[in-house]
């Protein structure tokens, strides 16, 4: 078994919608108040749900590979199944809107002062890919994850659960506290060599 000592927190969600008002005149467009053209990521609509007060495509941008320069992370624990009861999600998001996720499932704890711990055989380490997409206030992967944005502490972050399980049945019971990792990392680094 190869042991783990990751990061994590519990956090607690809240989103905000998006309202408009018929009453109020149309003004010209305004190219400020568009999507940001810089960042390919970021694609707004003018009446696109909010997240602490900025269009949900903006606040998730905050988590893209591209900004970041490193990995997001977190962990869930969820009732035991065949000795597992932990999983933990590591995935890059990148500005065209693909996803690299680096799961793991076994067995372990999240702790109440944001770290985890987790054992876990090599054959329960995975690599996955394929496209994500802002859907209303959610951020989601594909058919394997989805994430509602708040804010902890005035920092970013996220709260996701496991759609479509890639290991341990169990693991849709459990909800992740994900933000960006504590330090540059790469979706080429070593790190990620045991993953497959």
């Amino acid at each position: 078994m190869t042991n783990l000592i990751l990061r994590s927190a519990l956090l607690c969600a809240f989103t905000a919608a998006a309202c408009g008002s018929d009453d109020v005149p149309s003004a010209a467009p305004d190219a400020a108040a568009g999507p940001d053209a810089s960042n390919p990521a970021v694609d707004a609509g003018p009446s696109e749900p909010l997240i602490n007060g900025e269009p949900a495509s903006a606040f998730y941008d905050r988590f893209v590979f591209q900004r970041t320069a490193t990995h997001n992370e977190g962990a869930a624990e969820f009732p035991l199944v065949a000795g597992k009861n932990i999983y933990v999600v590591q995935f890059y998001l990148m500005a065209n809107h693909d996803y690299l996720m680096f799961y793991s499932d076994g067995d372990g704890e999240v702790r109440g002062d944001g770290t985890f711990s987790i054992a876990v055989a090599p054959a329960d380490m995975r690599r996955l890919s394929g496209t994500w997409r802002v859907d209303g206030s959610k951020l989601v992967l594909g058919s394997l994850l989805s994430c509602d944005g708040l804010s902890l502490d005035g920092r970013p972050a996220l709260r996701c659960r496991i759609l479509t399980p890639p290991g341990s049945p169990g693991a849709p019971e459990g909800v992740a506290s994900v933000w960006p990792y504590g330090l540059p990392t790469n979706p080429g680094d070593a790190r990620w060599s045991d993953f497959h």
